[in-house]
């Protein structure tokens, strides 16, 4: 089966289903073997080598420490205020 077959199918799933599904994806190509034909043809060589991404630390970019974001979110969040009650 091919990817624009079941790509349709995919698009029609709620979010949690399809975050389910790429934590379903990533630990099968975290696990399956190599020797495979990728899309790219280059056999044994998977387009992202997982090898490199499993069990290492990788920075996360968070808003702490982060006072122009902070002031951003205040902003709209002011600008904003009541809009959802009043409907």
């Amino acid at each position: 089966m091919s990817l624009s077959e079941v790509l349709p199918s995919i698009r029609a799933l709620n979010r949690q289903d399809k975050l389910r599904l790429i934590e379903l994806l990533a630990k099968d190509v975290a696990t399956s073997g190599r020797g495979q034909d990728d899309a790219d043809g280059q056999q044994g060589k998977p387009a992202l080598d997982m090898e490199t991404l499993v069990g290492r630390e990788h920075p996360v970019w968070t808003p702490y420490n982060e006072s122009e974001a902070a002031e951003q979110l205040n902003t709209y969040l002011v600008a904003h205020q009541g809009k959802n009650h009043a409907e």
